[in-house]
């Protein structure tokens, strides 16, 4: 994913290089949860207030996303494919 709004690799070199506002909002829109709460730490002084606010809108609606079942994750279909074969391994030492 090579999107030019990200060739700033954080808020804070976003805001030191000179960055225009929609550059600004285009990089916080695709940012991280991580990255989200340095945008908001590193408005404590309300200097930049829109920055902020966007920030702050998006961490609270991604934090609001649902996460994934625990059956969705790949260590969960390898413990159950891995638990088949011992079955089957097992099986077939026992009819020897």
């Amino acid at each position: 994913m090579t999107l030019e709004h990200k060739k700033y690799k954080t808020y804070s070199e976003l805001r030191t290089k000179g960055a225009s506002p929609a550059e600004c909002t285009a990089w916080i829109e695709s940012a991280s949860k991580e990255e989200l709460l340095e945008v908001i730490k590193s408005n404590a002084d309300a200097s930049h207030v829109p920055d902020y606010k966007l920030a702050e809108k998006l961490l609270l609606v991604r934090l609001a996303e649902p996460q994934p079942h625990w059956t969705v994750t790949p260590a969960f279909w390898v413990g159950v494919v891995a638990m088949v074969f011992a079955a089957i391994a097992l099986w077939i030492a026992a009819k020897h």
